[in-house]
């Protein structure tokens, strides 16, 4: 995604240690995921001695023999020398001569380059090679030839098969190995809850606090009303703030579970005065013994810190969700616990698509280096906290976060996201807001400039798509678990916020649509106006992104509206102004016109209903006038198109798709639609005809 449009590309910038990403990376086959970035600083740059002739191996090819007796003979060098054949330690690729080659190429897909066949591959593969192994497993398809070209160079390590390039490797060392002097990189920490790991961590907080000037300074807050006291880990204490200043952890989690410990009216009291540690959810357990070995005191937790059964606390407390998370030192993310009994301290599996390697140091030593597969990094998009509605709030809101993967654990900041200990990790996309979203509440409003509007529209647009994505799993909470968003954008955007909609650009959201991907019934209960995307369920892109219906100050003055009259939406709760609504209203003077679609169809198309005739009269073909798109299941078949914004010179129309309702003179949506990039009639079909008083709720 264009990091000027809402969500950003995460590299860590050169200067910090934790940095290994930079540069334009080309995807190649089998190269199927985008990657963006190359690596670079992977390495402490020396020279490898050259201690003995680069080899001309054209036409050679690997054999075992007398050699692997030899290779296992030298003194402290046996295990790393035995992880590949005969042929790769003496003369292949980990010999001197072209290890160095390979390690000294500066140029993409440029280093070392041998000849070997295929059979030969095999042979060396099933005697326990791992670099064979690793070449064996490259073959595709498309190599049909048996004998092969392979060119390896150490920018990244990259695999050449013949003219293609073929692969690419993160490259790491353990940090006891002696490759580790020249290897910067370390592979993923997978003890998540060792005294080291903690350690490494605080390192990544001083680090972004001395260092990255887009990232908040950390302040002493006002305590939220609740925390938990967290200075004795066994004898967790529930704490009433008064208003008291400190700094404090939150938590981001999956519940997952209906049977949860929760404070409530009745229990307050007890909690007040300690939580019984062996009733405390893992999750909950290990975010406590986090911030104690952090050396935070107190701890945000919503199931602990809000009493469940008080609506009116719930209320009070959720309208301070964007403060509670944005004052927090740094947020607890328990990425990849499914449920809060899980926990997230336990200590991760290695990666078994990792190849280790030997690695020949520049003093003589030889150590192991492992490879990690570009294509196959970490996607956190699968984690189940990326999953759930409320969490997306949690972590756009948070400062600082610490988040624990399933793989290991990661460092966010509004600057960059990376692993822990200086950890291989690929690009990361996503996960930050633009800068301009979170000034200081005190910074008085600004004019905002086009770059800015456009800037924060994307953002919106985007971030909107990816809350509808996830589940909500109340209903009722569509809006209100998307509220703190809301009320940071509204800081800076100075609109008024109507349902997940602003009044500012409120034609252009109103064309939002669902995607083809999936459709969900209706909800049965109110939650929010048709003309909404709180209404429905599924994945929704916020508004329609069309050049030709741009409505900015670089627009043609070809793009026409309709008119919207009014539309104001009720506040379910007035002192949760961003959060659920209970009624909602959109008045327009439009063109309605009566049409036809077939909303079973996985692409539905949109025609106007033809003019009823008498007996004698020939038959009327409908007029095709759009793709359309359902907003969820329906079972209307005569519905009604409103166009709502048009280009006449690009002959180009969006709008959306009406029914009447049982109160009389009142509609609801059903979908959206747009021109075809082939229509024929262009806007005859609607040119000419009367607007209208249109109401929908």
């Amino acid at each position: 995604m264009n990091p000027q449009r809402g969500w950003t590309l995460s590299s860590s910038p050169l200067y910090t240690p934790h940095s290994f990403c930079s540069g334009t990376m080309p995807c190649f086959p089998p190269l199927c995921l985008p990657v963006r970035r190359y690596v670079r600083g992977l390495f402490k740059r020396g020279g490898i001695p050259a201690s003995g002739a680069s080899s001309n191996l054209e036409g050679s090819s690997p054999s075992e023999g007398p050699e692997a007796t030899k290779r296992n003979s030298v003194a402290g060098k046996g295990e790393a020398v035995s992880l590949v054949c005969g042929f790769c330690w003496d003369t292949g690729l980990f010999a001197p001569g072209p290890f160095q080659k390979a390690w000294n190429a500066q140029l993409a897909y440029t280093g070392f380059t041998y000849s070997t066949t295929w059979s030969q591959v095999q042979l060396s593969s099933e005697g326990g090679c791992h670099w064979c192994k690793l070449l064996l497993a490259a073959r595709t398809e498309a190599v049909a030839q048996e004998t092969l070209e392979v060119t390896v160079g150490f920018r990244t390590l990259r695999l050449l098969i013949g003219d293609t390039p073929h692969s690419m490797y993160y490259v790491s060392a353990d940090p006891e190995d002696p490759a580790a002097a020249v290897i910067v990189s370390r592979p993923p920490i997978v003890k998540l809850n060792s005294p080291t790991t903690h350690s490494l961590a605080t390192n990544c907080l001083t680090d972004c606090i001395r260092k990255h000037p887009r990232c908040p300074a950390p302040h002493t807050p006002t305590l939220p009303t609740r925390v938990i006291d967290c200075a004795d880990p066994s004898k967790p204490v529930l704490h009433l703030s008064n208003g008291e200043r400190a700094p404090y952890l939150a938590l981001s989690y999956v519940r997952g579970v209906q049977d949860l410990l929760a404070t409530t009216t009745k229990n307050i009291d007890t909690f007040l005065h300690g939580i019984e540690v062996g009733r405390i959810p893992q999750t909950i357990k290990d975010a406590i013994n986090t911030a104690h070995a952090h050396g935070v005191r107190y701890l945000w937790v919503d199931s602990l810190c809000i009493l469940q059964d008080s609506e009116a606390d719930r209320v009070r407390e959720i309208s301070e969700i964007r403060a509670i998370y944005r004052n927090a030192y740094f947020t607890i993310v328990a990425a990849s616990s499914h449920n809060v009994n899980e926990g997230f301290l336990h200590d991760r599996q290695a990666s078994p698509l990792d190849v280790v390697l030997p690695f020949r140091c520049p003093d003589g030593q030889v150590g192991t280096m492992s490879l990690s597969p570009v294509w196959r990094q970490y996607d956190g998009s699968t984690e189940p906290i990326n999953q759930r509605g409320w969490c997306l709030q949690e972590r756009l809101l948070s400062p600082r976060a610490l988040v624990y993967a399933s793989h290991t654990l990661q460092y966010q900041c509004r600057t960059s996201t990376y692993n822990v200990g200086n950890a291989v990790c690929g690009p990361i996309v996503g996960q930050r807001l633009p800068d301009l979203l979170y000034r200081a509440d005190a910074e008085p409003p600004t004019k905002l400039s086009t770059s800015d509007l456009n800037t924060l529209r994307w953002a919106w647009v985007e971030v909107v798509g990816e809350y509808t994505r996830r589940a909500v799993s109340e209903p009722g909470d569509k809006l209100v678990a998307f509220a703190g968003i809301a009320d940071l954008f509204h800081r800076v955007w100075q609109s008024d916020y109507l349902a997940g909609l602003w009044r500012a650009t409120l034609v252009q959201d109103l064309l939002w649509y669902k995607n083809f991907e999936t459709r969900f019934p209706r909800p049965a209960g109110y939650r929010a106006p048709s003309w909404s995307w709180a209404a429905i369920d599924g994945h929704v892109l916020a508004a329609t992104m069309d050049d030709r219906l741009a409505m900015d100050d670089s627009s043609s003055c070809d793009v026409e509206t309709c008119e919207i009259v009014s539309c104001e939406a009720t506040a379910a709760t007035p002192t949760v102004p961003f959060g659920g609504v209970s009624a909602g209203t959109l008045h327009l003077r439009a063109v309605i016109l009566e049409a036809i679609w077939n909303p079973d169809s996985a692409m539905p198309d949109l025609y106007l209903q033809p003019p009823s005739h008498g007996p004698s009269d020939s038959p009327v073909e409908p007029v095709y006038i759009g793709c359309a798109y359902p907003d969820s299941e329906e079972e209307m078949q005569d519905v009604f198109a409103v166009p709502m914004l048009w280009n006449t010179s690009a002959q180009y129309a969006a709008g959306l798709i009406v029914a009447p309702t049982e109160e009389n003179g009142k509609y609801r949506r059903l979908g959206y639609f747009h021109s075809p990039e082939d229509a024929l009639v262009g806007l005859t079909w609607m040119t000419g005809r009367e607007m209208q008083d249109i109401v929908l709720v």
